[in-house]
């Protein structure tokens, strides 16, 4: 006995039959066609159908590696009441025969519409390779859908999960069990993506795995900003413990000037000297003061205290620290409206200032009438200290990260990128905020705290 083969093409369909001989209720000869994995299936269903004694035509559909949808008929051939052929009709029909439809374009359909509304979807064959993406997968890979499928899996990976890792989703994929994990992907310009994965084996009816669905989330930019939640703490808790060291190592240095500052302040020859060496004693004062701001400021879990803080005496003090620096380098620093009670800490707010009106000799470097006014507006609850200066605006794509820890737009040797976002910490603390302002070409810095029960006194 043989088999016989034959195709043709039937108005749009193709149309493949198969005869295969039978003897005894068995299947003497192996046949192959052109699809091997339809050749295992047809041979399992016949053999089942065999032993329950085959006497009407089967019929099913089957689906190939290409998506293509074929009817399938078993029409068995009786000589003399004995089966000894069946033939094997293979009719491709695009649109699935009406079990196909029946499953994907209703159940599947629905379920597929509410996977791509929330979630990546992936579905590789069990040699490995990708047959089904959605939209939301083709947006964040950055592929075509012609691109990837038919392609390997592999081509997502991005090198750093291990090869164990791998071996581990295909044991348990491959036993039935549901993978998840989540799993760093590459895509096609190189971008890195990660998404948390959940992988669902699907076999068929004979318990032989034919796929996997992988249904994932991107979950790249949450393990971003927990990465970089992570490397601030590091950083924050470095700055506490280099805070610490400062303060330790400065204190003797600072001990021996104050000492001499005090000798000159009450053994001066002549006025300027005891001014001079009081001048020395105040800004010593300051140094011990704000390095001691700065340690407290990166414990973020640090208590102040608050109290009424004359905003006159705070606008002094200022004055003193910046008169020279505002002659050295032409800068006009004007302050205005001086004799406010602010609520707060002194000590942060001489801080947050001292920042702010710095950042402002940096930013009229570029300019040549170099202004900078600290001003004060009332509000009916709080208090507003405005640094305002005629530098350059601050773009908008930097506005939204110059609050940020260790963000600078300064060069490696001009700024930390600690001073605003501490500076800001402070204000929290003190129960106010720190916030930039641009209206027109007009740019301030705007320190925000409650206002003090004293009310105003006048200057």
């Amino acid at each position: 006995m043989s088999i016989m083969t034959e195709a043709r093409e039937d108005g749009h369909s193709f149309v493949e039959s198969i005869r295969v001989p039978i003897h005894e209720g068995r299947i003497v000869e192996k046949f192959e066609s052109s699809d091997r994995e339809f050749d295992l299936l047809v041979r399992t269903k016949i053999k089942l159908a065999l032993k329950k004694g085959l006497e009407r035509p089967l019929t099913f559909d089957y689906q190939d590696i290409r998506r293509n949808h074929f009817d399938i008929i078993v029409l068995p051939q009786f000589r003399q009441g004995i089966l000894d052929e069946v033939t094997i009709v293979k009719k491709l029909n695009g649109r699935g025969s009406i079990e196909s439809l029946l499953r994907e374009n209703r159940t599947l359909s629905y379920f597929k519409k509410a996977i791509d509304k929330h979630a990546i979807l992936m579905v590789i064959n069990k040699q490995g390779k990708i047959v089904e993406v959605n939209e939301r997968f083709l947006s964040v890979s950055g592929y075509k859908e012609e691109e990837v499928l038919l392609k390997p899996v592999k081509i997502l990976n991005s090198g750093y999960h291990a090869k164990s890792f791998w071996q581990d989703l295909w044991k348990r994929v491959l036993k039935g069990d549901v993978f998840q994990e989540e799993i760093r992907n590459v895509g096609k310009l190189g971008n890195y993506f990660w998404l948390d994965t959940t992988i669902v084996p699907v076999f068929d009816e004979y318990e032989r795995f034919q796929y996997f669905v992988s249904i994932a989330h991107d979950v790249t930019e949450i393990r971003n900003e927990f990465r970089k939640k992570l490397e601030k703490q590091f950083q924050l808790a470095t700055l506490g413990k280099v805070a610490a060291r400062f303060s330790h190592e400065i204190n003797n240095p600072l001990t021996i000037i104050n000492t001499i500052a005090g000798k000159m302040k009450f053994k001066g020859d002549n006025d300027a000297i005891r001014y001079d060496g009081q001048l020395i004693i105040d800004n010593i004062k300051r140094i011990e003061s704000i390095s001691e701001s700065v340690r407290k400021a990166s414990r973020k879990d640090l208590e102040i205290s608050l109290g009424d803080v004359n905003l006159g005496d705070v606008f002094e003090h200022l004055l003193s620290i910046f008169s020279l620096k505002c002659k050295e380098e032409k800068v006009s620093l004007k302050f205005i409206n001086r004799g406010t009670f602010i609520y707060g800490n002194y000590d942060f707010i001489i801080q947050i200032l001292i920042n702010l009106i710095n950042n402002s000799f940096d930013s009229v470097q570029i300019v040549d009438a170099r202004c900078i006014d600290v001003l004060i507006k009332e509000e009916e609850q709080y208090v507003e200290v405005h640094v305002k200066d005629n530098g350059p605006l601050v773009p908008d794509l930097i506005q939204k990260e110059i609050f940020q820890e260790f963000f600078t737009t300064k060069g490696m040797n001009s700024g930390t990128g600690i001073g605003l976002s501490l500076s800001k910490d402070m204000a929290q603390k003190m129960g106010g905020d720190l916030v930039l302002e641009q209206i027109g070409q007009d740019k301030s810095f705007i320190l925000k705290l409650s206002k003090s029960t004293q009310g105003r006194e006048d200057v």
